[in-house]
């Protein structure tokens, strides 16, 4: 069957093998806003996951990349995948731990308290792990877009080195976001770049890009809980993407042309 063959697991793993052939050195996204690496000599990747829901996923998935020596960053949502002891064994893989900040929608706009929400679930963070980026929760069913937060605060005031969408441009991007890399039911989840890339859907033609690609970097988020190794648990993700497909083609694109 087709629809089984992407977004799993076994797929994940040749995504992340196919880097490693191609020389990619994976980056923590704090370690590449410290160093914004540019030598035409090297490869980087920069690996971000966005914990929106499905923990175990999270594991799973920190489990694997540590196998084959990929170091990426982790970002959770709080309370909904705050999850203490989980959190503090993918950090002993080596990986990354920040926030995925949804304090605009929280607030329903309200700056202040947006801040004040900020503060106290950074702080929930770093009582288990240092943090010293962050990122942005999409929260397409909101009318307020988190991204406006850093318009108005400024992350050193966090002790941060960086948010994932604000501090990083200009660079290759590519998002599952949809169950497709082609941004088409992305609300939020798009950078400013000057890359012109092809539009690609699949996971194999991202591999394809990977492997003949002459760019010296490159960019992924990537959602746990869409990748699964059991049928259930692949169509419970599957239906829940195609309904929030529909949601977001038919009602909420408008969204996007007011970004």
């Amino acid at each position: 069957m087709q629809i089984i063959t992407d977004f799993t697991l076994d797929k994940y793993r040749e995504l992340c093998n196919a880097l490693i052939s191609s020389h990619f050195k994976p980056l923590k996204i704090s370690d590449y806003c410290s160093s914004l690496p540019s030598s035409s000599n090297n490869r980087v990747v920069l690996i971000r996951h966005d914990i929106d829901r499905n923990i175990k996923n999270a594991l799973r998935i920190a489990e694997l990349e540590y196998k084959l020596n990929i170091i990426s960053t982790f970002y959770f949502r709080y309370p909904y995948t705050f999850n203490q002891e989980t959190i503090q064994l993918i950090k002993s893989f080596g990986h990354e731990i920040g926030y995925h900040y949804e304090v605009m929608a929280k607030a329903k706009g309200d700056v202040k308290i947006a801040e004040q929400i900020f503060r106290k679930e950074l702080k929930m963070f770093r009582n288990i792990s240092s943090v010293t980026s962050v990122c942005m929760h999409g929260s397409p069913l909101s009318s307020y877009s988190n991204y406006d937060f850093f318009k108005i605060y400024k992350l050193s005031s966090y002790n941060l080195i960086c948010d994932a969408y604000h501090s990083i441009n200009n660079v290759p991007y590519f998002s599952d976001t949809g169950r497709t890399w082609s941004f088409e039911y992305s609300m939020r989840d798009h950078l400013i770049s000057s890359k012109e890339l092809p539009k690609i859907r699949k996971t194999d033609d991202l591999i394809d890009w990977i492997s003949h690609t002459r760019y010296n970097i490159c960019y992924l988020t990537i959602h746990p809980e869409r990748w699964n190794d059991s049928t259930f648990d692949y169509f419970k993700s599957y239906s829940f993407d195609l309904i929030s497909n529909v949601g977001k083609k038919v009602v909420l694109m408008p969204l996007r042309k007011k970004e």
